[in-house]
């Protein structure tokens, strides 16, 4: 996957900036991303070590029909 299109961004929530103090960062990517994409992505444009990666796929909300 190319690096550019991994990184969405940035969620800005209460709970993201909150986390920020203890450098944990919270972003959207690409839903096909792997976490080795994430890492890659991450050093290439922010120019960090990163300590670890973890993701969390949320699923769309069903809807009932009417």
């Amino acid at each position: 996957m190319e690096l550019s299109r991994v990184i969405i961004g940035p969620v800005v929530t209460e709970k993201a900036e909150r986390q920020k103090v203890a450098a944990t960062y919270t972003l959207n990517v690409h839903p096909a991303a792997t976490k080795i994409d994430i890492t890659r992505a991450l050093k290439s444009f922010y120019d960090v070590d990163v300590a670890s990666v973890r993701v969390h796929r949320i699923r769309p909300k069903v809807r009932a029909p009417g």
